[in-house]
């Protein structure tokens, strides 16, 4: 069965959050907390009811969660904290200065003129996208053959967004392919997953056997990329 996905508004000691359920094939109830959304994880079969109960029984682990979150996020943003890039964690400090996003081996500078957290915030992600889309230009040469293959000719648009909701979509009709600036904090191989995920829905729009048969056959650690995304956290 297809994962199917149900959208609520969700209260929590007054601040109102999206809370998005997730039937999927899975045999337990699971909570995830995201930024401004909350994910759960439920059986296809299960009462909506018992996934409301669920969250409900879980408010004081989602408020724990929730706020070791934020304090690890305001941490960043004053200036000294820690930051996922690329899989690893690494110290991270914010500098004044003409905006770059600089990685290096021990250490991860962030240099803006951007004043506010919200702003930094948008800032850091734009200059994600730019060493995402670096990465990307990497694999062009091997992802424009397997298009080639299945004699797709056209060069797909790809643009990136910092949306907390969905890692890629892509766009058939537009030839247009969407990838989450959020993907900077995971291993490269996530990137390439998410890649040729979207790529291989050029082929085959939905979800079934054949399409998995087709992104396995040309990547075939898909399934461990899968699970790194669904385990880590994004900061």
């Amino acid at each position: 069965m297809k994962t199917r996905n149900k959208e609520y508004r969700y209260d929590l000691d007054g601040k109102e959050y999206r809370l998005i359920i997730q039937y999927k094939n899975v045999r337990r109830l699971s909570l995830r907390p995201r930024g401004e959304e909350i994910y759960a994880s439920a059986p296809f079969l299960l009462p909506e009811r018992e996934v409301f109960s669920f969250v409900e029984s879980h408010r004081d682990w989602l408020r724990k969660a929730l706020q070791r979150q934020q304090q690890a996020e305001d941490r960043i943003w004053q200036g000294e904290g820690e930051v996922w890039l690329w899989g690893r964690k690494r110290p991270l400090t914010v500098v004044y200065g003409a905006p770059q996003l600089y990685v290096g081996e021990e250490r991860v500078l962030f240099f803006s003129r951007r004043r506010t957290k919200e702003a930094l915030i948008k800032e850091f992600y734009a200059l994600a996208a730019q060493l995402l889309a670096e990465e990307v230009k990497k694999e062009e040469s091997s992802y424009l053959h397997f298009l080639r293959s299945h004699l797709y000719l056209q060069r797909p648009e790809i643009r990136y967004h910092s949306a907390k909701s969905r890692w890629g979509s892509c766009s058939y009709k537009q030839n247009r392919i969407f990838l989450n600036a959020f993907l900077i904090h995971y291993p490269q191989e996530c990137l390439t997953a998410v890649l040729y995920h979207e790529l291989c829905h050029f082929f085959v729009p939905n979800h079934s056997k054949a399409f998995y048969a087709l992104l396995l056959g040309v990547f075939p650690d898909y399934r461990q990329a899968e699970r790194i995304l669904k385990q880590k956290g994004n900061l």
